[in-house]
C-alpha cells in the first residue's frame, strides 16, 4: 500500500470510531434520560458538550495522521480560542456582536417575523423583528419606528415572544 492509502484507511478508522462512540454515547444518554426525565435539558447540554469534545479529539487525530505539524496545530487552536474568548467576554466589541448573531441564528427561539418584547427596566421595547444582521437586530415598533439593537445586547436581555411567525411555528414543531 502507498502512504496516502494508509492515511486514508487510518482516517476512515478514526471516523468509524467517532461514529461508534457517538452511537454509544447517544444510547447511554437515552437510558439516563429515561431514569431522570425531569433533567432532560441538563442531559442534552452534557451530551452536546461530550459530542463536541469527541469531535475535537477526532479532528486532532485526523490532523496528526495527515502529518500536520503539532506546533502549527497548537498555534491555530490557541489563536482560535483566543479570538473566541475575546468574542465571548468583550461585551461591546465587534467580535462579540458577530458571535452573538451566530448564536441567535442557531439557537435562539426568536426569528425574523416574530413579534417580541424586550424586557428591560430602563428601556422596554415591543415590535416585529424585521432583520437579524451581523451587528444589529432591526425591530419595527407599532407606530412604525425602527429600533436597532446590538446583537450582543439582545442576547443578554430577557426577550418575550409575543407572537411567532408562521415560519417559526413550523420550525419549532420539527
Amino acid at each position: 500500500m502507498q502512504a496516502y492509502e494508509i492515511k486514508l484507511l487510518e482516517t476512515a478508522l478514526i471516523l468509524g470510531a467517532f461514529l461508534v462512540a457517538r452511537l454509544i454515547l447517544s444510547k447511554f444518554f437515552l437510558r439516563v434520560n429515561r431514569i431522570f426525565p425531569a433533567q432532560k435539558n441538563r442531559i442534552d447540554g452534557f451530551r452536546k458538550i461530550l459530542n463536541l469534545i469527541l469531535g475535537a479529539v477526532s479532528t486532532v487525530l485526523v490532523f496528526i495522521v495527515w502529518g500536520v505539524d503539532q506546533k502549527e496545530l497548537l498555534l491555530f487552536v490557541s489563536s482560535f480560542l483566543t479570538v473566541l474568548g475575546i468574542a465571548f467576554f468583550a461585551q461591546w466589541s465587534l467580535l462579540s456582536n458577530i458571535t452573538s448573531s451566530l448564536i441567535l441564528f442557531v439557537n435562539h427561539p426568536a426569528k425574523v417575523g416574530d413579534t417580541i418584547m424586550i424586557l428591560d427596566k430602563d428601556f422596554s421595547a415591543q415590535g416585529l423583528i424585521r432583520e437579524i444582521g451581523i451587528f444589529f437586530i432591526h425591530i419595527e415598533t407599532t407606530p412604525g419606528e425602527t429600533i436597532t439593537v446590538p446583537t450582543s445586547l439582545f442576547l443578554q436581555k430577557m426577550v418575550k415572544i409575543v407572537e411567532q411567525s408562521d415560519a417559526s411555528k413550523a420550525s419549532s414543531k420539527e
